[in-house]
């Protein structure tokens, strides 16, 4: 199992007033929407930062744990830098997409006729992949065999819906529709 994003949000224990936010970090600018946060891409690493009036800022494009812990830090000393301190309360993870690769011995057809009550779709003239959506996350399968497991809450919600993925794939496969177990 890759993964391929981890979207995660940063809590500080005060606001941020954006203007002065704008002013002191280089490459930062105001969302177009004229919603009411401030956007930018980190120097270094290219990874995407949004910062929200509420003294939250949005991470995204980190592909794992540790290199999210990085980030962290390295906004908060940027911030330090420019004489604005923060405590950083929390960091909520709000989704990781990974993949994933499946032995899938049958086509896509099959499976959406065969899927058991389970929510899915499959229009190849619009998306080449199938959409099967869990109870807590959503998954693309391909005729490759490859899947992609988004809006889980964690990295080990990731793997356990891998997991019953290739339960379900695999029991589609043997012919038995109820022996892949509990989403």
């Amino acid at each position: 199992m890759d993964i391929l994003n981890i979207v995660a949000t940063a809590v500080t224990t005060k606001p941020f007033d954006l203007n002065k936010l704008q002013r002191a970090l280089k490459g930062s600018e105001k969302a177009t929407s004229g919603a009411n946060w401030l956007k930018m891409r980190l120097p270094e690493t290219g990874k995407y930062v949004a910062f929200y009036k509420s003294g939250k800022f949005l991470i995204t494009g980190v592909k794992s744990l540790i290199e999210l812990d990085s980030i962290v830090n390295n906004v908060r000393t940027m911030l330090s830098n420019c004489d604005i301190e923060v405590l950083i309360k929390e960091v909520k993870i709000h989704n990781v997409v990974v993949s994933d690769n499946i032995n899938i011995r049958c086509s896509l057809e099959k499976i959406i006729l065969n899927n058991n009550n389970i929510f899915a779709y499959y229009e190849p003239e619009r998306f080449p992949g199938m959409v099967i959506h869990g109870d807590d996350c959503t998954y693309l399968l391909f005729s490759s065999g490859r899947v992609i497991c988004l809006g889980n809450e964690s990295i080990e919600i990731a793997k356990k819906n891998v997991e019953w993925i290739k339960r379900y794939i695999g029991a589609v496969d043997d012919g038995n529709k109820k022996n892949y177990g509990n989403m």
